[in-house]
This record gives C-alpha cells, structure tokens and sequence, in this order.
C-alpha cells in the first residue's frame, strides 16, 4: 500500500474536525469523536470523527449554515468574503 493509497483509506474512514464549533455542533446531533489531538506542526486542537452517511449529511448542512453566518456577518461591516 502505498502512502496515499494509505492517507485515502484514512479520509474515507475518519472526519477530522479542526473547529470548537463544528465539534459542539456535531455533539448536540449526538455524534461522539473518537479521539482528540493537537496538530503536530499547527499545534491546534482537532477533534476525530468515524465518518458515515449522516455524519457527512449534518457535516455539509453545518458548513453551509456556517459560510450563511459568516457572509451576514461581513456583509454588515462593508467586507466581502473569500470562501
């Protein structure tokens, strides 16, 4: 098995969630990470997630209230954002 074959395997399998709201967002659906780390290089906190098709589902549903949120929010101070 080659290296990204391994890595592709891992992003299959595992959901990694870099954000402290993502994660509390996931937890009130009920969803329970498997483990939490520190990012060897960022030194930020992440949190790991067994994916399924639900999981992926609220995941998406999050985000796009997330990107919504995040829009508004520039949009009243005059910047425009770059997702």
């Amino acid at each position: 098995m080659t290296e990204k074959d391994f890595m592709d395997n891992l992003k299959k399998r595992f959901y990694w969630c870099y954000s402290v709201a993502e994660k509390e967002y996931l937890a009130k659906k009920g969803y329970k990470y498997l483990f939490c780390c520190t990012h060897f290089t960022t030194r930020k906190v992440f949190w790991v997630f067994d994916t399924s098709d639900y999981l992926l589902k609220d995941v998406k549903t999050w985000k796009a209230t997330h990107r919504k949120q995040k829009e508004s929010d520039s949009a009243g101070d005059g910047r425009q954002s770059h997702n």
